[in-house]
This record gives C-alpha cells, sequence and structure tokens, in this order.
C-alpha cells in the first residue's frame, strides 16, 4: 500500500491531484461491486446468436470496462465504443487499457454530446441506483413530465437517456437494482419505456449472485429493450411490466415477475433489506457461472419470441474504418521532411500515411476533467464499481483499480499502468513521426496518441508541441487531422501522376463522414473556428459549400478534377485519334494522336489522307472543314 502511496504522489503532478487520486480509490474501495463476467459474456453471446453484432457500443457507466470487452470479444468485426466513467482514477484506468476505436470519458452520462442522439447499436452497462438528482437541461427544458421525473432518480434516467442514444431497432440490456421494475413510484417511467421500445427480456437475477464477487446480496434485474418509437400498442407482457402490485408486509413485486417464470431462483424468502425493510429475497444453488447458463436459456427463449432481428438490422449502419499506415522503424526514430517522392500506385497510396481516425468522445459532465483517451492492449478487465453518491443504491457498476479478481491483476502491471495513465508528457519534444508535404508551422498533428502543432520546421525537423484541448476539442482535432492528410495525398497524387486513386477517394470520403456524422457540417460555425486555426485548414473547408441554402460537395469526393478520368488513353485508328485531339485542344496535335495511336507523324497524315491538309498561314495542319472554312481565296492564294 505504501509503495502504491508513493506512486500515486510521484506521478500525480501536485499535492492536489494526489488526495483527489486518494480519495478517488477510498471512494471505490469502499464501495466496490462486481458483475461476475460470465452474467456479461452470456449476455453478449447470446445476443450475437441472434444476430446482433453492435458496430457501435455505448456504456454509460463502464467501471473497468467488463461490458465493453465482453460485446467486443462476441463481435465478429470492427466495433465502435464509447464508455463513460465518473470515478477518477477508475476512468484513468479505463483509458489507459482501452484499444483502437475505444473512447472513455471520465465524466458521467448526463452530458452526452445531442449529436449521440439515435446513433448506438447497444447500449450496455450496469448502471447506477438511487434518488441523487441529474441535471439536464434538455430534459428540463422538455414538456415531457416523465423527462422532469426522471431527473429525480439517476436509474430512470439512465434508461431514458440510455433510450435516446439508440438508433431505431437497437438493443438497451441494462443490469439495474429491482426497485426499477418493483417501484410503484416508478411507473410513469416504465410506460414510458414499453411505449418507445419493445420488451425483449427482463430476468429476476437471484441475490446471491454478487456474492463471491462482490460479498454483498442484492436484488436486481437485467431488462432488455428494442426502442421502436413508432409503437402503437403494448403486448400482454409489456403491460405487466408497467405495472407493480403489492404481495404483503409492504413488498411490491413487478406483475411482469408474478409467476416467477422470468426468475432465475431455487428458493425465495421474505428477509430483511440492508435498510431493515421487508424484501422479497431470490437465491440460486450453484455460483455465477451457473447462473449465467439459466440466463443462456432465458435470453435464448425470449429472444427468438421477442427479438426483432430485422428490424435491427434494418438501421444498422456501416462504419467507415481508415486502412491504417504500419511506420517503419526508422520513420519512428527520424525526423523527415518533405521531399520528392516515388510516385504510388492507387493500391498502396490506400493505405498512404494518414493519421488513423478515433471514435467518437463527447465532452461531458462532472467535476473531473476529461483524460486524453490512451490507447493500449486491453486486459482482462475487472467487474463493478458504485458510484459514491449520497443516497445513491450503486451495487452493480463494475470494480476499480484497487479491489479486482485475480485474473484480472495478473492482465497489466499495476504500477506501470498507473505510471503511464497518470503522467502525461505535456513538455515540447522533436517529432518523430514522418513528416508529410503539406505540413506547415503550427500544423496540427497526432503524435504518441496526444494533438499538437509542429514548430520550427527545418532540414533537420521540427518540434511537437502538445495541445492542452477540452475533450470535444480533442474529438475535432482527432477527426480533422485525417481527413485533411487524406485530402491533401489524395490531391498532390492525382495532380502529379495523373492517375484516379480510388481507394483513396474512398478514405476521403470515409474521413468527412466520420467527422461531420456528429460534428455537423464543416462551415459549421463551431466547426470553422477550429478549422481555421489549422494552416490547411481553409483548403479542407473547400470540400462543401452552400448555394442558396443548399450543400454542395467539392467535386473532389466523387472524381479526380486535377485531370479528366474519362481521357481517352489509347485508339486503334488515326480517325479516333484525330477526333480525340479535336476534343481536347480543338486542332490537330500530332504529339498527343502520336502517344494515343501508337504510330509516327508521318503515319497519321498518311492514314488520314484528305481528313487534313497542310495550312501555310498557320504553320500546321487543319482539318478539311477549317480549311474550307471563311475566305478560302484567301486561303487558296
Amino acid at each position: 500500500m505504501r509503495e502504491l502511496h508513493e506512486l500515486l504522489r510521484h506521478y500525480a503532478g501536485s499535492e492536489q491531484r494526489y488526495k483527489d487520486f486518494v480519495q478517488s480509490m477510498r471512494n471505490s474501495t469502499l464501495t466496490a461491486f462486481y458483475t461476475p463476467p460470465a452474467i456479461v459474456r452470456t449476455l453478449a453471446e447470446t445476443l450475437r446468436n441472434a444476430g446482433v453484432v453492435p458496430r457501435r457500443l455505448l456504456d454509460p457507466s463502464a467501471g473497468a470496462g467488463i461490458f465493453p470487452s465482453s460485446f467486443r470479444e462476441a463481435a465478429d468485426g470492427e466495433i465502435e465504443i464509447l464508455s463513460f466513467e465518473k470515478d477518477l482514477l477508475t476512468g484513468q484506468v479505463l483509458s489507459a487499457l482501452a484499444r483502437e476505436r475505444e473512447q472513455v470519458v471520465i465524466d458521467g452520462f448526463q452530458t452526452i454530446e445531442t449529436a449521440y442522439d439515435d446513433y448506438f447499436d447497444v447500449v450496455t452497462s450496469n448502471i447506477p441506483f438511487g434518488d441523487t438528482r441529474i441535471f439536464d437541461a434538455a430534459f428540463r427544458k422538455s414538456d415531457d413530465p416523465v423527462r422532469g421525473q426522471a431527473l429525480k432518480a439517476v436509474h430512470n434516467y439512465f434508461f431514458i437517456k440510455g433510450l435516446d442514444t439508440l438508433r431505431e431497432g437497437g438493443i438497451l440490456a441494462f443490469v439495474t437494482s429491482a426497485g426499477v421494475m418493483d417501484a410503484p413510484g416508478n411507473e410513469p417511467v416504465r410506460r414510458y419505456l414499453m411505449e418507445h421500445a419493445r420488451l425483449v427480456s427482463a430476468v429476476r437475477l437471484p441475490n446471491n449472485l454478487f456474492t463471491e464477487y462482490a460479498g454483498t446480496e442484492v436484488a436486481s434485474d437485467l431488462v432488455v429493450l428494442q426502442k421502436w418509437s413508432e409503437k402503437r400498442e403494448l403486448t400482454p407482457d409489456e403491460q405487466c411490466f408497467v405495472s407493480s402490485s403489492e404481495i404483503g408486509n409492504g413488498i411490491y413485486l413487478n406483475d411482469y415477475h408474478r409467476d416467477f417464470k422470468h426468475a432465475i431462483h431455487t428458493m425465495v424468502s421474505h428477509e430483511k433489506s440492508l435498510y431493515g425493510q421487508s424484501a422479497l429475497v431470490l437465491h440460486y444453488d450453484g455460483g455465477p457461472e451457473r447462473i449465467a447458463e439459466r440466463l443462456r436459456g432465458i435470453l435464448a427463449n425470449d429472444f427468438t419470441a421477442r427479438l426483432d432481428t430485422e428490424r435491427y438490422t434494418q438501421y444498422l449502419r456501416p462504419l467507415h474504418i481508415p486502412q491504417a499506415q504500419t511506420v517503419p522503424p526508422t520513420a519512428r526514430r527520424q525526423n523527415r521532411v518533405a521531399a520528392p517522392q516515388p510516385m504510388l500506385t492507387p493500391e498502396q497510396a490506400s493505405v498512404a500515411p494518414t493519421p488513423e481516425v478515433s471514435a467518437p468522445a463527447a465532452s461531458l459532465f462532472g467535476s473531473a476533467a476529461a483524460v486524453p483517451i490512451a490507447r493500449r492492449p486491453l486486459g482482462q478487465r475487472r467487474a463493478g464499481r458504485r458510484t459514491d453518491t449520497t443516497g445513491m443504491s450503486d451495487l452493480f457498476t463494475q470494480g476499480n483499480l484497487f479491489a479486482q479478481p485475480a485474473e484480472a491483476a495478473e492482465a497489466t502491471d499495476a504500477p506501470a499502468a498507473i505510471a503511464a495513465l497518470v503522467s502525461e508528457n505535456k513538455d515540447p519534444r522533436p517529432f518523430t513521426g514522418t513528416m508529410l508535404p503539406h505540413y506547415k508551422e503550427r500544423s496540427l498533428v497526432l503524435f504518441e496518441g496526444q494533438v499538437g502543432r509542429l514548430g520550427g520546421l527545418t532540414r533537420q525537423g521540427c518540434t511537437f508541441h502538445p495541445e492542452e484541448l477540452g475533450t470535444l476539442s480533442r474529438y475535432r482535432a482527432e477527426r480533422y487531422i485525417p481527413l485533411r492528410d487524406t485530402y491533401q495525398l489524395l490531391c498532390r497524387l492525382e495532380m502529379q501522376n495523373e492517375i484516379e486513386y480510388k481507394g483513396l477517394r474512398r478514405k476521403l470520403n470515409g474521413c468527412y463522414e466520420n467527422f461531420t456524422a456528429l460534428l455537423g457540417d464543416l462551415n459549421k460555425k463551431e466547426n470553422v473556428a477550429f478549422i481555421l486555426n489549422d494552416p490547411g485548414g481553409r483548403e479542407v473547408l473547400g470540400l462543401e459549400r452552400f448555394v442558396e441554402g443548399r450543400k454542395q460537395l467539392s467535386d473532389i469526393l466523387r472524381r479526380p478534377v486535377s485531370f479528366d478520368s474519362n481521357e481517352i488513353k489509347q485508339v486503334d485508328t488515326a480517325t479516333e485519334a484525330l477526333a480525340a485531339s479535336l476534343n481536347k485542344f480543338g486542332r490537330v496535335e500530332f504529339p498527343y494522336m502520336e502517344s494515343l495511336a501508337s504510330r509516327s507523324r508521318q503515319e497519321l497524315i498518311d492514314e488520314l489522307g484528305d481528313r487534313i491538309f497542310y495550312n501555310p498561314m498557320v504553320k500546321g495542319y487543319e482539318i478539311r472543314e477549317r480549311l474550307a472554312a471563311g475566305n478560302v481565296v484567301a486561303k487558296a492564294e
């Protein structure tokens, strides 16, 4: 423990920062609860087997990241993940372990950008529970009374806000306290959920599920919904989900669970809760693995009966994933200034140097500052940590750095991880990345996981100056830089080589869509202000323009602009060569015709015969029609 404190103090940078870390550690340790990994794996695998393989996933209360980790393992391809974690130290560990296309925001879920509405394929987590009030300006201004009510309890807010971030047909899967389903006061929220989503499954988990990992017992549900905004009526099961009834001794139970068919248990009893109140307690003889197997059967049956896979797939949007460049070791060790480069083929250009595009990172809430995203190999993640907030019974969020299962501890060296994530190099240093020809003084670049500017450009190299950016500004930079670099590369190659680079053009379109999908048009006021801070920004803004209020995209997004890609490259006859010359130059241009027809000048003249004549007035050949036009007497003389 002494070594841990010394490490925190050394890398915190200030005494106050050290105290923040220690307090964060204490809060997490005293309230640490764990979601058994077997439960989350079962959820992810059963959804996959039912045809739900997310491309965009949100975890609004990530803890150590067991939900993103499990869904990534179950995914059969690329997946983009956005995780929120309010706890400072836990969030930094999660950031340090994040993989490519996974973003971690150390902040609360409340301030997720509205650009994420209708965005994610799956929203899943182990959410907090309690009467903690939430501030969300959009919810406060809403005329919907249910949204106002949701602000009074964090669990209700997470359900409604989570549904907002789902695209149509997407899946919401939350582990939450049984109070969400059982409490009579939550009926308006449950009705709202059933009017805006289809009930796919709701499973009452046994109280002893968390005993092995958290050392406590708690009643909880796994609730799975499918977004269905235009619903007209509720099914009988959904009507039951809305209602709860008293079953005696002041105990309320959701009507959906009255027959216990969706409750995992081998024994039911009436006992006192943690707060001294009468409670219905479910026990199951067997550990988390056996509970997970029972859960798998219930979910599989429910998914078969209620999950609309066609609707899920109908609104599934592809990810735009630029191909990353593999930089040779020598390029990492030395600066390289702009110099004449060998001609790249279209195939080579499709993997040419452009910084990798990261997934979105929203600017979110809370007192903790957002931490720049770290991308490192993801080790086995721990489960569960409860947010330390008065009145909040967050029994389900995943664990923390200092109370982890042994297998998670083996996945990463704790001191090294803490050292790497607590300390970030903010000092100027030599830029050892690849110097692209369009880089100028103060150009924005991504280098060693940081956003910064180049300075002091000379033939010997330059200096990288890290920029301290907010989360949203960093996100803009991470989307803008590859857009700019891909645009410049495409322009340069097509102008130099007069070859169409289709793969690079697809990458440019992908970069453009990655930027505008969540940040809006390039020429949006906030984006313009940011982009113009880069020396190459004005050219990038030319990718779109507005005519009478309508956006028009630059031609370069569709076709080459530095040459005619439809231009004839080869012909079989002299007549075809003549036609091509007239079309391009408006005259007989023998060098061009010779290159097309692979014939000499004299061979072309002989083959064309009386189609062309020599005109001494212009000292060149003209077609017959032009020679016969105008003042033919003067031409004859």
